[in-house]
């Protein structure tokens, strides 16, 4: 149980820091994060080109699910016998 909490508090975690980059509150500017570039590639959305808004999102988001599917089959795995 202990490792399955763990492994959801690290999703909650990488959204957390995702969203708080996205606000300008995250890492600062020389150093990369999913949310600054979600929220520089906001403003190319309208101008045809959403590709910098459309690959952090997806980074944070199968960063999310991944560790929870991860946590969800260790779960079961742990609790099958």
């Amino acid at each position: 149980p202990i490792l399955v909490a763990a492994m959801l508090k690290v999703g909650y975690a990488a959204f957390g820091i995702g969203a708080l980059g996205f606000l300008g509150l995250g890492l600062p500017p020389p150093r990369p994060d999913w949310g600054t570039m979600v929220a520089q590639g906001r403003n190319f959305l309208l101008a045809g080109n959403p590709w910098m808004a459309i690959w952090g999102s997806l980074a944070v988001a199968m960063v999310v699910v991944g560790l929870n599917l991860a946590a969800d089959g260790i779960n079961r795995e742990l609790n099958r016998y």
